[in-house]
């Protein structure tokens, strides 16, 4: 629905990028549903199926990161200081002083 309104302010189309680091992830993402895979949730808690239909409703690409470049995990999993703030500075996040 959000990306429905801010097309519709735009008056354009926009096109997402799904980037994961995990190779069975990426193939579930294009096929969606599985009887295996029903109950998978990512982090946020987004089921595997909504993304599947949001690719086959919306231009959307899903693409391969490394695992050194996916600044996701900031949100995921407790990294060292430098692999922090390189990821932080990569989403434009500044520190406090």
């Amino acid at each position: 629905p959000l990306l429905a309104a801010v097309e519709d302010i735009f008056s354009r189309n926009f096109v997402f990028e799904l980037m994961t680091d995990n190779e069975a992830a990426q193939a579930a993402f294009q096929s969606g549903y599985s009887r295996k895979l029903r109950y998978m949730r990512k982090h946020q808690r987004v089921p595997l199926g909504f993304i599947k239909d949001s690719f086959d409703n919306k231009d959307g690409i899903v693409s391969r990161v490394t695992s050194g470049d996916n600044s996701s995990d900031i949100h995921t999993k407790p990294l060292e200081r430098v692999a922090f703030n390189t990821h932080r500075a990569a989403m434009g996040v500044r520190g406090c002083a």
